[in-house]
């Protein structure tokens, strides 16, 4: 195989010539059979890999999403596989195939579906890795930081968990989330980092972001950076960017995005607790979860909003506010609140 004077072709001993437009349709599954042994060798070569690799890098920066219907069902089918026996096993599993198409599913994993990487070496052979499983968790009234062994770091809010192999592979970096959660990703191109919650996927480089993944939804809020959001059993991403969020609603299955200037969904890091036009039962139960109490409420009426922020104050002090703006009396005793409603 010989290089020409464009300094990014090659051309195969059978005159097959392998430039970028021919990897994308190998990539695609588009090629001519009779070219695709030209096209693996040269993939397999160190030239290649670092071709490929460019390409990886240069397709996220484009937003370039690599959407080839068989392509998406052959690596979307090894992707339930694997969610299923980490459910079963509680273990990570990693599948290898060819070297040659290793990076090629990583690329359509990562740009199609933002998820971890499914490595493939030979499809006869199948080596498992068994990886210990670490489990972080916080209970109501409690918040916890979590330093990674890459260097990043996760803030767990109230109530959340998190769940990660001891040691994450040399491909992946794949991190299960119960909850909310706020993520400092330390930046590594080789190995993505995917945060699952709710049965969404978020996958980033390096970055910073807010995943809230209680009850029927999940909200991606992101900080820094750039996360490609999906759900895991479809096919449409949704990048997001800087002062962009991505809410899903898992019951009435909507999809919704937004952009914020305050920041909001990242106060409650630095112990700022903060209501927007929220209704009632919304508020007591992230009182509820913030403090850690129990709240009995009378005569509630109709549906009321509230609309605070809170900078590291007490329990009553938001009480005594949210008593003077919606009308009620409250009573503290231990971890127990009372909150009657004025007829």
């Amino acid at each position: 195989m010989s290089k020409d004077d464009s300094g990014n072709q090659y051309t195969s001993t059978n005159n097959v010539k392998v430039n970028e437009e021919t990897i994308k349709a190998y990539l695609s599954g588009k090629l001519a059979e009779g070219e695709m042994p030209a096209v693996e060798a040269y993939l397999a070569s160190e030239t290649g890999e670092r071709q490929l690799s460019q390409m990886m890098e240069q397709a996220w920066e484009e937003e370039d999403v690599v959407s080839d219907r068989e392509v998406f069902e052959r690596v979307e089918s090894n992707l339930q596989d694997h969610i299923k026996q980490t459910k079963q096993e509680e273990v990570f599993r990693w599948t290898r195939l060819r070297a040659t198409m290793g990076i090629a599913a990583s690329i359509v994993l990562l740009l199609a579906f933002g998820v971890q990487f499914l490595l493939l070496e030979d499809s006869s052979k199948e080596a498992v890795a068994k990886v210990p499983m670490m489990i972080k968790e916080t209970t109501k009234g409690l918040k916890s930081t979590v330093h990674l062994r890459d260097g990043s770091k996760v803030m767990l809010n109230s109530e959340s968990k998190i769940s990660y192999p001891q040691y994450f592979t040399d491909s992946s970096r794949v991190i299960h989330l119960e909850g909310e959660a706020f993520f400092e990703v330390a930046k590594d191109k080789s190995r993505p980092f995917t945060v699952i919650a709710n049965g969404v996927s978020t996958t980033a480089l390096g970055t910073s972001f807010n995943i809230n993944g209680r009850g029927n939804q999940c909200k991606v809020s992101l900080a820094t950076g750039k996360v490609a959001v999906h759900q895991v059993n479809e096919q449409e991403n949704y990048f997001l960017k800087p002062g962009q969020a991505v809410q899903f609603d898992l019951e009435a299955r909507t999809v919704s995005r937004s952009e914020y200037t305050g920041f909001e969904d990242f106060l409650w890091t630095k112990g700022i607790i903060a209501f927007n036009d929220d209704h009632f039962e919304r508020v007591i139960e992230k009182l509820s979860r913030w403090y850690n109490v129990d709240f009995s409420i009378e005569n509630t009426g109709v549906v009321k909003q509230y609309t605070g922020r809170f900078d590291n104050k007490s329990l009553e002090t938001i009480l005594e506010n949210m008593s003077f703006t919606l009308g009620f009396d409250y009573f503290i005793h231990e971890k127990k609140v009372k909150i009657i409603f004025e007829n």
